[in-house]
């Protein structure tokens, strides 16, 4: 636990979650496979995931999951954003034959998958682009005023929309 996925956009939809593991088998002489790989803080049962194999006695990255794959439930944004958002990972020592084993996992990561809907179309009110409008001509003159002062000989710079100037020299 303790994952932090705060900059998923409020409004997402988990469309998959991909854990990644990076463990060995770091000593012994049993085989370890993987026994349970289980998403800890989602509402439902989810599906535990095991890998194809055995602890290797170098370390590999192993990866569950995917990107449409929401382990047999429907993770809301408000679960894999809780501090108890996690993942439990258990393995398995053969014993027999051998002498037991000692594991290590280096690295956990999850990887949450989603999509944003678009949002509406706000149209500016009408008495908004006016203001703006007025605004923008403002400026405009305040920038002619400045240009025809620094260039004195123009005599007319910027034109409004109906093709008069807004000064002339």
């Amino acid at each position: 636990t303790g994952f932090d996925f705060s900059t998923i956009p409020v409004g997402a939809t988990i469309t998959g979650i991909k854990v990644s593991v990076a463990h060995q088998q770091t000593g012994g002489t049993s085989a370890v496979y993987d026994d349970t790989v289980t998403l800890l803080g989602l509402t439902g049962t989810p599906t535990d995931h095991y890998a194809a194999g055995h602890w290797m006695s170098t370390p590999q990255i192993v990866t569950y999951g995917g990107t449409q794959d929401k382990w047999g439930v429907t993770p809301t944004l408000a679960q894999i954003q809780s501090s108890g958002f996690g993942v439990q990972i258990g393995c398995e020592c053969t014993q027999l034959p051998g002498t037991g084993a000692l594991v290590a996992i280096q690295d956990v990561s999850i990887t949450v998958y989603y999509t944003v809907s678009p949002q509406p179309f706000t149209p500016i009110p009408d008495s908004d682009l006016v203001q703006d409008a007025a605004l923008t001509q403002d400026i405009m003159q305040q920038l002619n005023d400045n240009v025809k002062a620094a260039v004195p000989k123009v005599e007319a710079f910027l034109l409004n929309s109906s093709g008069a100037p807004f000064w002339s020299a």
